[in-house]
């Protein structure tokens, strides 16, 4: 790609061609495969949803794959393609604590908030590559850094009515690190940290979710955002966890070809929630 024009150019092909079943099942069998396998699991027969989801599957997949290429696409043309939600620059006016997901777009997502030239602070783990750019937000590698370096900096990013971007479905790699959760009925671990966080600045942690459409758009929403409960801190840390997974659950059963197919690997390879559901804090509902 030499420049924005032609990865735009590119793009509006790639749209073309995931309308095309067979290209599809060329150059994507194994994750229609492993998407259909999915779409079976959360009963989704319809044929029509069925295709819709292997589109947009199709498109995630390539936008996952070239995300590189956005930091040349001009701002207003990066507009064009990348839509925020009218409630977003709102709710990110005097500070927010964002939580993403890997799902759809995700990846792109402080790109298109870069444009409202809010204060940014993205805390990764192994940035996933140029449009990641320093230029446009600050990064924090906690795979590189410290954690307490992480918090500190995070808390003082909000305290300026800046923005903390992180993703919540990461795991910590530590057991003590991490929750146990409930997504779709089946087991999952996820870092305990946004809602550490969250608890610690005492800002709210807000979703955050990007999805590509069968158009190529990226649309940027927010979620409600998560409100803890529970008498002790690990009760309202286990709180912030269920409330996010039950989120994400809700998303990824509404548009389950943005799920990624690690995302779906991981669950398909995950054990089931027991039908009671004892000892997972994320089904105890909010008081």
């Amino acid at each position: 790609m030499e420049s924005g024009l032609s990865f735009e150019l590119a793009l509006r092909a790639q749209v073309q061609l995931a309308r095309v079943g067979f290209l599809r099942r060329r150059n994507f069998r194994e994750q229609v495969e492993l998407l259909d396998r999915f779409l079976a699991q959360l009963g989704i027969s319809d044929p029509a949803r069925i295709e819709s989801a292997r589109r947009e599957q199709c498109l995630a997949s390539w936008i996952r794959h070239t995300r590189k290429h956005w930091v040349k696409v001009s701002r207003a043309r990066q507009s064009v393609w990348l839509h925020l939600a009218s409630d977003v620059e709102a709710t990110l006016r005097g500070g927010a604590l964002l939580v993403g997901t890997h799902f759809g777009c995700g990846l792109l997502t402080p790109l298109a908030l870069a444009r409202l030239e809010i204060p940014i602070l993205v805390i990764v783990r192994k940035p996933g590559g140029p449009s990641l750019s320093p230029r446009l937000f600050e990064i924090i590698d906690i795979s590189r850094e410290s954690t307490l370096r992480a918090v500190a900096e995070a808390r003082a990013t909000l305290r300026g009515g800046g923005v903390v971007f992180l993703a919540g479905d990461l795991v910590s790699g530590s057991r003590d690190g991490d929750i146990e959760v409930n997504v779709l009925g089946r087991k999952r671990r996820i870092s305990r940290g946004f809602a550490e966080l969250s608890l610690a600045s005492s800002v709210p942690a807000t979703p955050i979710l990007s999805r590509i459409d069968q158009a190529g758009n990226i649309i940027t929403w927010l979620e409600p955002a998560l409100r803890p409960s529970g008498e002790t801190h690990k009760a309202r840390v286990a709180s912030l966890a269920g409330s996010y997974a039950r989120q994400i659950s809700t998303t990824f059963a509404q548009y389950p070809g943005n799920v990624s197919p690690p995302s779906i690997r991981n669950y398909l390879d995950s054990p089931r929630v027991d039908h009671d559901g004892a000892g997972l804090h994320e089904l105890a509902e909010p008081a």
